[in-house]
C-alpha cells in the first residue's frame, strides 16, 4: 500500500467518524418525544413590566390533536409563581389556560433598575395510546423596579397593653417617577396612615401609620396597599408594605415557656418563673390553677417568683399549663397561661 493510498483511506474513516459521531449526539434531540399541547411562543413572554407582588399571567395551552390530552402535576421552577389549576383535561383542538400569580418584587437593588426575569413551567401530559411525557415551557422577560422603601416592612414589635397610645412608625417611598398623589386602595379600619411629600424631592414621600385608637391585646399583621399616582404615567403599580406587631397584658412571665427537658418518671424537678410588668408598675397575683397532672406551684418570698416542680408520670413528651389570675396597676383583672412540658424517660438501669 503506497503512502498516498493510506492517506486517502485514513481520511475517510476520520471523516465516517466525524458523520457517525455527529449522529449519535443529535439522536437524542431528534428522538425528544413530543406532544399534543402547543403554547404560543408570544404567551411566554410579558414584555418589560413594573415590579409587582401579584402579576396575573395565563399561559394558553392549545390541544392541536384529535384527541382528549389530561395535563397534571403543573408547577413553577420558583416559589415566586403560582400556578392554577395544577392539572386540566383538554379537548380535541381546544384550548385552555394556566393562570400565573407571580412576585416580581425583591427586597433590595437600585431603584431603576431593569433586570431579568426567568421561570420555567413543568408539566406531565398525558394522551391515550402513547407514553406520558414531561413537559416544560420557559417564561422571560425583563422587571423594572418601580419603589424603594426604606424600611421595607413596618413592625411595631411588641406593646403592652397598658402603655398605649401606640407611637406612630414611618417609611419612606422613593419612585423613580414624580409622585403627585399617594392613593391608599387597602389597609385596616383600626390604623391611620398619613402622607407627607418631601421639599425639593419630588419623587418621595414620608408615610406615618399609627393605630387609631388603644388596640386589644393579640397581634396584628395586615398589607397597607398605595397607589401612586402621577401625570408621567398613566398606570403605576401599587405600594405593599406589611405592617405587624402585638399587644400583650402589661404582666408577662419570664421564660415565656417552662421545659423541664427530659424527667425520670416518679421524679422531681424544678424550675423557677418569675412575672413581671412591662411598664414596671405593681401588680397582685389573686390565685393560679394547673392543667396537667404532676406540676406543683409555690410562691417564693418575693412575689412575683415562682417555683414550679414537676413530677414525670408519663413516658415521651407531655405538656400542661399553670394559669395565673392577675390583677394590674390600671385595675385590668385577666389570666396568664404559661405553658409547661417535659419528657419523661425510664431511670437507667431499669
Amino acid at each position: 500500500m503506497t503512502t498516498a493510498t493510506a492517506a486517502c483511506l485514513l481520511s475517510a474513516f476520520a471523516f465516517a467518524a466525524v458523520r457517525y459521531i455527529g449522529r449519535e449526539r443529535a439522536a437524542p434531540e431528534e428522538s425528544r418525544p413530543t406532544t399534543s399541547v402547543e403554547v404560543r411562543p408570544e404567551s411566554l413572554t410579558f414584555g418589560e413590566v413594573w415590579e409587582d407582588a401579584k402579576f396575573k399571567w395565563s399561559v394558553p395551552l392549545v390541544n392541536i390533536s384529535d384527541r382528549e390530552v389530561r395535563v397534571c402535576e403543573v408547577s413553577a421552577s420558583c416559589n415566586c409563581s403560582r400556578v392554577e389549576p395544577d392539572s386540566l383535561t383538554i379537548p380535541p383542538g381546544a384550548t385552555r389556560e394556566l393562570r400565573l400569580t407571580i412576585d416580581l418584587t425583591r427586597a433590595c437593588g437600585d431603584r431603576a433598575s431593569v433586570r431579568d426575569f426567568t421561570s420555567t413551567l413543568f408539566a406531565k401530559v398525558c394522551e391515550d395510546g402513547r407514553p406520558d411525557v414531561r413537559q416544560d415551557w420557559v417564561l422571560r422577560d425583563q422587571v423594572r423596579t418601580a419603589y424603594r422603601t426604606d424600611p421595607v416592612a413596618v413592625k411595631f414589635g411588641v406593646h403592652s397593653f397598658e402603655r398605649q397610645p401606640i407611637p406612630p412608625r414611618e417609611f419612606s417611598i422613593e419612585s423613580v417617577f414624580q409622585i403627585d398623589n399617594l392613593r391608599l386602595e387597602r389597609g385596616d379600619p383600626s390604623f391611620d396612615v398619613r402622607v407627607t411629600p418631601v421639599p425639593d424631592r419630588p419623587n418621595v414621600v414620608r408615610v406615618s401609620v399609627s393605630p387609631a385608637a388603644n388596640l386589644p391585646p393579640g397581634d396584628f399583621h395586615f398589607d397597607l396597599v398605595m397607589r401612586p399616582e402621577s401625570k408621567q404615567y398613566t398606570a403605576c403599580p401599587d405600594v405593599t408594605m406589611t405592617v405587624s406587631g402585638r399587644v400583650v397584658e402589661d404582666v408577662q412571665p419570664l421564660p415565656e415557656r417552662v421545659e423541664f427537658g427530659s424527667c425520670t418518671i416518679g421524679r422531681t424537678t424544678e424550675q423557677h418563673l418569675t412575672l413581671y410588668s412591662m411598664t414596671d408598675r405593681p401588680f397582685s397575683v389573686e390565685g393560679w390553677e394547673v392543667k396537667g397532672g404532676g406540676v406543683n406551684v409555690v410562691r417564693c418570698s418575693e412575689n412575683v417568683v415562682f417555683k414550679l416542680r414537676q413530677v414525670a408520670q408519663t413516658l415521651g413528651e407531655s405538656s400542661g399549663e399553670v394559669l395565673f389570675h392577675i390583677t394590674s396597676a390600671g385595675g385590668r383583672h385577666f389570666t396568664l397561661v404559661v405553658p409547661v412540658c417535659y419528657f419523661g424517660v425510664v431511670a437507667t438501669g431499669t
